[in-house]
């Protein structure tokens, strides 16, 4: 009996791992197709292991040069089976030009490998079931084996950062496993493992990587999120173009069971299904990416769903569901530079989806979305150099006609030293979630300065300081708070915390929570952005604030609007009879100033007095002012 049934356990493995393979929902994207190049390289391996152990075994019934050419053929599998290993890691790591240059030298390996092992010479022992090879072809092969074998191993090393830790995981082991089975090869020659570790590896691969389930969407039978990573990474490497479609779904019902939600996007997956053209995503919980070879697809495609999902979807059982849909469309993939902008593009557009049905991502929007992110980066990299500043603004009041306070207000400079507007930067700090570390900058900043230039000597009685919604949404706020006044020697009163009427509506129970506890501790509160829309005048019956700020667009409407004006009248008098102060914000002219003491206000803010200005002229200006009791002349004292 033939020593091949090692080989035939192995073939029947690799067989039904392809057979799966194939038919399984798959993408074909680069990998995958090197994967199946490795599969199919597998199989042919066995084979010729198989026949070399047939051809050797029966020398005696066939020409010399047959059985050294089957042998030949299986050497040459072999060092396929490790080079498309290879190709198969390598595609995670190598780049542009360094990948075409490491290519063309492993390649030219290849080839050299088949030259040498067609023309030197080999010889074979068959003795009993030891059936084996020998000579300088074989030593070429395992040379050329063992290059590509290590080659594999120190890619995955050296380029660790680039992939994932499973993937780099299964790589390894299957490499591990090949070195393993040829040592025991080496010492046991009865033993033909050598084509039996590369299915193992196979199965390896298939099981840790390649396995297609984790490509499907098991809810909608549709390829999955993951999969549409995998995909656009794919098109964006090989530089190939497509357009995108997004279909997000609103409904318009309340409390729609599971069941009901799983119909819904069930029929619209069924009709996405009928463009044959087009790959369907499942993107988000909501939503679904379809992806075209061409924009003309596209808007084909876009037309046709539009005109036949309207305001109503209509199911299979004969219930008819109200909702909305809404696109996002971008035509020309050339647009982004790679995966993750296509990503970046749709959670900048989602929140447009409100006032808008579709919207079309050209090159308009896509300077919109980079605008977006050079800010984002400014951000950052103003954070991590240190190229924050806090401006303060003085505040007067009018009972004590000295300037007793001021707001502390965050500036960053770009890469050229310019300021930037907080407008363009705080909306995006916000978003990207990096508005807690500039106000825990700006906290900081602020307990030093009152530290190092002790303002209470010069009149000032407190410093405010604006609250994030972000940071209003943190239980530990007052935790964080209490412990930097602590570390700067603060005494809690210099603090007070300016609470934005939106931080104050979505961040309640726990805001509340952190006022009562800094409260305790000394902190006082004061309610930002009075009057602009979002007024909720149980807020400030709940919370323990004890001012009232009116919004620069507050106060200048008292001039140019009589139902604003109306308001504030009646505004004042109800804040002034719960014991509340009260500070205008937004004061420019002496016409504004004396209507604002007239109204009843407490306290004044505006480029009246002054602009926003650096620590060490805020300073000048207040001991310069507060020498003795100041009454606002003609001529106002700003900087």
């Amino acid at each position: 009996m033939y020593n091949i049934q090692i080989q035939i356990a192995a073939l029947l493995l690799v067989l039904v791992i392809l057979f799966f393979s194939i038919m399984q929902k798959n993408l074909m994207l680069r990998g995958r197709q090197i994967f199946h190049l490795l599969t199919i390289t597998t199989v042919v391996t066995l084979l010729l292991d198989m026949a070399s152990v047939i051809a050797i075994s029966e020398h005696r019934c066939l020409e010399e040069w047959q059985v050294r050419m089957v042998a030949k053929a299986y050497l040459m599998s072999l060092v396929s089976g490790s080079f498309v290993g290879l190709l198969y890691s390598a595609e995670e790591y190598f780049l542009g030009s360094v990948k075409k240059a490491t290519k063309g030298l492993y390649m030219g390996a290849y080839l050299l490998s088949f030259v040498l092992i067609a023309v030197l010479p080999i010889h074979y022992i068959h003795r009993g079931r030891i059936v084996y090879t020998y000579g300088q072809a074989c030593l070429v092969t395992y040379i050329f084996a063992l290059f590509f074998i290590i080659s594999t191993i120190s890619t995955c090393l050296v380029y660790h950062e680039r992939t994932s830790v499973k993937r780099r995981r299964a790589i390894l082991a299957w490499q591990g496993l090949w070195l393993f089975f040829a040592a025991v090869q080496f010492v046991r020659q009865d033993l033909l493992l050598v084509s039996f570790a590369m299915a193992l590896g196979v199965a390896i691969l298939y099981s840790e990587l390649e396995n297609s389930e984790a490509f499907t969407d098991r809810s909608t039978g549709v390829l999955s999120p993951h999969a549409l990573m995998e995909y656009l990474q794919d098109q964006f490497e090989q530089e190939k173009t497509f357009s995108v479609m997004d279909i997000f779904i609103k409904y318009r019902s309340h409390g729609l069971d599971l069941y009901t939600e799983r119909q819904i996007l069930l029929v619209l997956v069924r009709r996405l299904r009928k463009f044959k053209e087009a790959l369907v995503f499942r993107s988000t919980s909501n939503g679904f990416t379809v992806i075209f070879s061409s924009r003309t697809q596209m808007q084909k495609a876009f037309e046709e769903v539009r005109r036949e999902f309207g305001d109503m979807l209509h199911l299979p059982d004969g219930r008819s569901v109200p909702m909305k849909f809404f696109y996002i469309l971008y035509p020309d993939s050339t647009l982004a530079n790679a995966a993750e902008d296509i990503f970046e593009f749709r959670n900048y557009f989602y929140s447009d989806l409100d006032k808008k049905e579709f919207l079309v991502v050209d090159k308009v929007a896509v300077s919109r979305v980079r605008e977006y992110q050079d800010i984002r980066e400014m951000i950052a990299y103003a954070l991590d150099h240190d190229r924050l500043e806090v401006y303060y603004q003085p505040i007067y009041s009018i009972e004590e006609q000295s300037f007793t306070s001021a707001e502390a207000l965050v500036r960053i400079r770009d890469k050229n030293g310019r300021l930037v507007p907080p407008t363009l930067f705080i909306p995006i700090a916000e978003e990207s979630g990096m508005i807690l570390r500039i106000g825990e900058y700006v906290y900081r900043s602020v307990c030093q300065f009152i530290r190092d230039q002790k303002p209470e000597q010069y009149g000032l009685d407190y410093i405010e300081v604006n609250l994030s919604v972000a940071q209003c949404e943190q239980e530990d706020l007052a935790e964080q708070f209490h412990q930097i006044s602590e570390e700067y020697s603060i005494d809690p009163r210099m603090i007070n915390l300016e609470i934005t009427e939106t931080a104050s509506s979505s961040a309640t129970k726990t805001l509340l929570a952190n006022m009562r506890k800094l409260s305790s501790l000394g902190f006082s509160f004061s309610l930002d952005d009075f009057g602009t829309g979002r007024s909720n005048l149980d807020y400030i019956s709940e919370m323990p604030a004890t001012l009232i700020k009116f919004d620069r667009s507050f106060t200048l409407g008292y001039f140019y609007n009589d139902k604003t004006r109306f308001l504030m009248n009646g505004v004042t008098k109800m804040i002034r009879d719960m014991g509340l102060s009260i500070v205008s914000e937004g004061v420019e002219t002496r016409e504004q100033y004396d209507t604002m003491v007239g109204l009843g206000v407490h306290y004044i803010q505006g480029y009246f007095f002054s602009k926003p200005v650096p620590e060490r002229e805020f300073m000048d200006f207040i001991r310069r002012m507060n020498a003795e009791p100041y009454i606002p002349g003609e001529e106002a004292p700003s900087l």
